[in-house]
């Protein structure tokens, strides 16, 4: 990949870093809110399925975020249930999905302004690249959502 367009992709990346922190910080409350009620909402699927008895009793419950909905540009996270076993369990199950897409309003900015950038480079930067790009940072963004659920708990 071309040196300057990785200089570029650095220097902007950090830029929405920035941009999505301080959005964090202006509304917290609002995204732990948000965050709190589905959760809450996942936690009564999960009893009115196991009152069902079509779901044991679950051991772990994961919010996450498939590459394959990334690279649509759908930010969604599955929300997925696991007993003892975890990932051998054969009764995991997807009980629910969260719209994150407000975490993700920087990242989808950087996504645009990289593939406008990409025209410099005609020939030497693809639309994949740049898609490669965006999900080795991924998991800087999607730290939000973590920070979230952390700070979510703690609520009274």
């Amino acid at each position: 990949m071309h040196t300057d367009f990785v200089e570029l992709f650095t220097v902007q990346r950090q830029k929405y870093l920035l941009k999505t922190e301080a959005l964090f910080v202006a509304r917290q409350q609002q995204w732990f809110d948000a965050f709190s009620e589905h959760f809450q909402t996942v936690c009564t699927e999960i009893v009115k399925l196991q009152n069902e008895s079509s779901l044991p009793v679950i051991s772990r419950i994961e919010y996450t975020m498939l590459y394959t909905h990334l690279t649509n540009r759908r930010y969604v996270a599955e929300v997925w249930v696991y007993g003892d076993e975890l990932y051998l369990d054969r009764s995991q199950r997807m009980v629910g999905n969260f719209d994150i897409s407000f975490l993700f309003v920087y990242f989808s900015e950087l996504w645009d302004k990289l593939l406008s950038a990409r025209k410099r480079y005609v020939g030497r930067i693809s639309a994949q690249e740049v898609a490669s790009l965006m999900i080795q940072t991924l998991p800087d963004f999607y730290l939000y959502l973590a920070n979230t659920a952390i700070f979510a708990r703690q609520l009274p």
